[in-house]
């Protein structure tokens, strides 16, 4: 979810060398049924786990983080007032992630600054990545 508009963003888990991307302004009544619509893909011909299993968007909304099983995957936006749903056109930088048994997560520290990853397999190490 964009920390500023609101918006929800997935990407989808599947075994495609491109898999979707959708999105869908967050309900405004509780309850309310919002259908996702779909606004590209990402291109994961060449990586070598490739299947997307988490996501995060950085707490100033200008980066995008995914990650598949072997590594991450960084997006940021070209200018501070580009519209959010222009990021997935932005060249993907690769992120190592270290060593992970499996895994399965990715997410943005509180301040921006810092990458979080871990793994459903034991050991399960939280691995910090510090931005340049």
């Amino acid at each position: 979810m964009h920390p500023r508009t609101g918006r929800i963003y997935l990407v989808v888990k599947e075994k495609s060398a491109k898999p979707g991307i959708y999105a869908a302004d967050a309900p405004t009544v509780s309850g309310e049924v919002v259908t996702l619509a779909r606004i590209g893909e990402v291109d994961m011909s060449g990586q070598s786990g490739a299947l997307i299993n988490g996501g995060a968007i950085s707490p100033d909304g200008q980066r995008a983080a995914l990650s598949d099983y072997a590594q991450g995957y960084e997006f940021v936006l070209p200018a501070a007032n580009a519209p959010f749903d222009s990021i997935w056109k932005q060249p993907m930088r690769t992120v190592d992630l270290g060593k992970r048994k499996h895994g399965e997560s990715i997410c943005y520290r509180l301040d921006g600054k810092a990458l979080l990853a871990t793994s459903e397999r034991l050991p399960t190490p939280l691995i910090e990545i510090v931005r340049r």
